[in-house]
């Protein structure tokens, strides 16, 4: 699984608010009342890295998003013979249900700390205005070392093209 780390340009307070209220919380809504396509914050929690001895704060943000029956699938129902509609409601029911969810984290939750996030499904596009762009590249240019980095001439890709 390929996983991307987006940094925030706002602290912790800010970066979790933007995502969603504190009225969302999970465990003040229930599992039954949670609505789709919003996001639910869960607590915050800590991990440990046993190795440094330090640790880092985390918090989940997910939204459940419910589809109803997609226009084709109507089509099939309307066109396939009356004995074979079961089989295939039961093979591609009418309401699916869909998830993205939101993983912040940072050193600490103060004002100065960098929050970074992970995402999951399509919840990438949520956060979009609110991650630093230069975030990638100027990483890159911190860690990559000049003498790592090997450049291709035009010659190169024109012998392997097909």
């Amino acid at each position: 699984m390929k996983i991307n780390i987006y940094q925030s340009l706002f602290n912790w307070e800010t970066t979790a608010n933007l995502i969603c209220s504190d009225e969302m919380q999970i465990s003040n809504v229930g599992l039954e009342e949670v609505e789709s396509f919003k996001y639910y914050q869960f607590d915050t929690f800590e991990l440990h890295d046993p190795n440094k001895g330090g640790k880092i704060y985390a918090k989940i943000f997910c939204k459940r998003k419910v589809k109803g029956p997609m226009e084709w699938q109507s089509t099939l129902l309307r066109i396939i013979n009356r004995e074979q509609v079961d089989d295939l409601m039961k093979f591609m029911p009418s309401e699916s249900k869909n998830f993205d969810a939101i993983l912040i984290f940072s050193k600490n939750k103060s004002s100065q700390s960098k929050v970074y996030f992970t995402t999951y499904g399509q919840s990438f596009h949520d956060i979009d205005n609110f991650i630093n762009r230069d975030f990638g590249i100027d990483f890159a240019e911190r860690t990559l070392k000049n003498e790592n980095v090997v450049m291709k001439n035009v010659n190169y890709f024109q012998q392997n093209k097909l």
